[in-house]
């Protein structure tokens, strides 16, 4: 190679967001959904467990799902959490910084299922884990009718 230190650069460039130092209260741009460019996550707690790495706690606001159980659609998440290598693959830019929002209820219940071992992270980039949030919600509604 006649520039390998030309290669290197771009490498580098490539990989700075793998090299992310994520902290609480970023709001990151993501690869969304189709017509949902405008959403943004928010970092609200990075941890470490020796079972599954580095936790990221997000929050995703301006997209949207339909509701299969009522009217009206969900355009934010106040809680999800993520394996660190699924949000390094998710965000393309660091829009700024913000207050923290609340979200000491849904951690509060992630917390209790995951020391029960009935709770984890999700592994996927969160435009697909958006998807398997929609996907089970309808599953849901379509069970519940059934069993009426």
């Amino acid at each position: 190679m006649r520039y390998p230190h030309v290669a290197l650069a771009a490498l580098l460039l490539s990989s700075s967001v793998l090299a992310q130092d994520f902290q609480p209260g970023q709001i990151w741009s993501y690869k969304t959904r189709p017509n949902e460019q405008a959403s943004t996550l928010t970092i609200l707690k990075v941890e470490h467990y020796p079972d599954m790495g580095d936790v990221l706690h997000v929050r995703v606001d301006g997209f949207q799902m339909p509701n299969a159980r009522a009217q009206g659609s969900y355009s934010a998440m106040p809680h999800m959490p993520f394996a660190r290598s699924a949000i390094e693959a998710s965000v393309t830019s660091l829009k700024g910084k913000g207050p923290v929002p609340d979200f000491t209820q849904g951690y509060a219940f992630w917390k209790a299922g995951y020391i029960a071992g009935n709770a984890g992270v999700f592994t996927t980039p969160v435009d697909q884990a958006l998807n398997q949030l929609w996907r089970a919600n309808w599953a849901q509604a379509d069970a519940s009718e059934s069993s009426e």
